[in-house]
C-alpha cells in the first residue's frame, strides 16, 4: 500500500514515510500482534464479502488479544510515531501536521485515529510485512479496497 492522500469525515490526510529506524521500531512493538495474526487464514483479511464471519472473528480476537496485552507505552509508541507522520489539508491548499510536539492539533474520534493509524502502518510495514510467509499477500487483500 502506497502512502497516498485519503479522507476521513472532514479531514483529508496525508501520511509520509517513516525513517527506518522508526519503522523498525515500531515493527518491533508490533511483534507480538503479527506472530499472532501470521498463519490465520488469508481471507480474513481481503474485503467484506471474501472472508466467513468465523475467520474475520479469528482474526479480530487474535488482533484485539495481542493489542490488549501490550503495555501502554508501547502502544502510545506506535501512535505516536504514526501520528507524526501525518499532515491535514488546510483551506488554503497547505498542509499541517496532525500532531506537533506531542499534542494532536485536531480533535479525531476513535474510529478515525484507527483508520489513520492502520493506513500509516500498512504503508510503513509494507516491505516488512511482505517477508512474513502468509502475512504480506494477506495484507495486500486487505490494501487493495483502498
Amino acid at each position: 500500500m502506497a502512502l497516498e492522500e485519503f479522507t476521513v469525515g472532514a479531514l483529508t490526510l496525508k501520511p509520509k514515510k517513516m525513517d527506518a529506524r522508526k519503522q523498525f521500531h515500531v515493527a518491533r512493538r508490533l511483534a507480538s500482534l503479527l506472530a499472532k495474526v501470521d498463519g490465520l487464514p488469508v481471507g480474513s483479511f481481503r474485503p467484506a464479502g471474501s472472508a466467513t464471519e468465523a475467520e474475520a472473528l479469528k482474526v479480530a480476537g487474535a488482533i484485539g488479544e495481542a493489542v490488549s496485552s501490550l503495555p501502554d507505552e508501547q502502544v502510545d509508541y506506535i501512535l505516536d510515531a504514526c501520528l507524526d507522520t501525518v499532515e491535514v489539508k488546510q483551506t488554503g491548499g497547505g498542509w499541517a501536521p496532525l500532531r506537533a510536539r506531542g499534542v494532536l492539533m485536531y480533535p479525531i474520534d476513535l474510529p478515525t485515529l484507527l483508520i489513520v493509524v492502520g493506513r500509516v502502518l500498512l504503508g510503513n510495514l509494507a516491505g516488512f510485512t511482505d517477508a512474513l510467509p502468509g502475512l504480506g499477500p494477506a495484507l495486500a487483500g486487505l490494501t487493495s479496497n483502498g
